[in-house]
């Protein structure tokens, strides 16, 4: 239940996770090892968000003809086929 009700913004992950350690009694000195190994865990699973999300939008906005390939095309040289 955590896991769906975290937000995807950087950091916010380290809040639940420390809740989650609480309660399964992990001890105080593993709770900080763990939260900084998954400080780069988060950049990471981050990254991985924000590209997907770019990614469907551009696949949707490309299906609903909202792109200009024109403007693409001009900026990166390619010449249409």
């Amino acid at each position: 239940m955590l896991s769906v009700s975290v937000p995807g913004i950087p950091g916010a992950n380290m809040v639940f996770l420390s809740i989650l350690l609480a309660h399964l009694e992990v001890p105080v000195e593993a709770v900080g090892l763990v939260l900084g190994i998954d400080a780069i865990l988060d950049m990471i699973r981050t990254v991985s968000n924000t590209t997907g999300d770019i990614a469907v939008s551009l696949i949707v906005a490309k299906s609903e003809n909202l792109v200009d390939m024109t403007k693409w095309e001009k900026k990166n040289g390619q010449k249409k086929s």
